[in-house]
């Protein structure tokens, strides 16, 4: 009976070490994708109102993604 337990034990553990290292490692990369959104948009900011369009059209696609994203229940942690 103690076997049992100690394998269920492990066992476990082991899953709730693989589904963190998961969801830091998507928290990463959606870190990752929001300081590069965040720096294009500077770098389109510094080259004048000619640009508007292009930080617009990045404005819409990332709002569009994050809410797709969280409603169609993908992988990608949510901020609501």
């Amino acid at each position: 009976m103690a076997v049992v337990a100690t394998v269920s034990a492990l066992v476990l553990g082991l899953l709730i070490s693989n589904a963190n290292s998961s969801f830091r490692a998507l928290g990463g990369d959606v870190t990752t994708l929001s300081a590069q959104i965040l720096r294009l948009d500077n770098i389109l900011r510094r080259y004048g109102p000619d640009t508007n369009p292009a930080r617009e059209t990045l404005t819409f696609a990332s709002t569009t993604r994050r809410h797709t994203d969280c409603s169609s229940g993908s992988k990608i942690p949510c901020l609501n």
